[in-house]
């Protein structure tokens, strides 16, 4: 069965739809009762839910309950991940979902919020980047931050309705480049990747 995807604002609504959710039945209830949680508000993400197979769905629930674990028995949350991106509703479910994940998250609407943050801020281990903004673009952006010794090291992953061609600039020294939408386990596994480094 082909893998079935979510994305970050479904991330963030099966996160508020499963607080409370016996944990302890059989997985094939669980799977049943957090799609009956959703066939109202979500009819698609429900029906998404019932299409996971067993497999697919210990590992969603294996997630889920990891993130309904109180904040005192959680993994120390790492530095920081900043979005940038001036659509604000995606900015800010990609951020949920590195919560919820375990990461410290921050967001900034575009190049020039971005360096204001990072100019008055520890640095992150991860700078997720759009690149079409107003004010000041991801382009823009990218040459600031390599001018700046403090910021030129932190890495960024770029995440970009429409991907720079091979060669653009832009792409020096970028860990990779996501077209949109993306699934946000990519990001949090590339996240986890740089978190090692932060901690040393």
């Amino acid at each position: 069965m082909a893998r079935v995807e979510f994305g970050a604002e479904e991330w963030a609504l099966l996160h508020r739809s499963c607080r409370a959710l016996p944990f302890s039945r059989p997985l094939p209830s669980l799977r049943e009762s957090l799609a009956l949680r959703l066939d109202d508000a979500a009819p698609e993400l429900a029906r998404k839910v019932r299409q996971l197979d067993d497999g697919q769905a210990a590992e969603l629930f294996s997630r889920l309950r990891e993130g309904q674990r109180p904040e005192q028995e959680r993994p120390a949350a790492p530095r920081t991940v900043l979005v940038v991106d001036d659509n604000f509703h995606a900015a800010e479910a990609l951020a949920l979902f590195l919560q919820l994940e375990g990461f410290a998250a921050a967001t900034a609407g575009n190049g020039a919020e971005a360096l204001e943050y990072l100019r008055a801020n520890p640095p992150p281990c991860l700078i997720v980047l759009d690149l079409t903004m107003p004010v000041m673009d991801g382009w823009q952006f990218r040459r600031e931050q390599l001018r700046d010794p403090r910021l030129a090291g932190v890495p960024v992953l770029l995440c970009t309705a429409v991907p720079p061609a091979e060669g653009d600039p832009v792409l020096e020294g970028v860990l990779g480049a996501f077209a949109k939408p993306v699934d946000p386990e990519r990001i949090a596994e590339q996240a986890r990747r740089c978190f090692a480094p932060c901690r040393a």
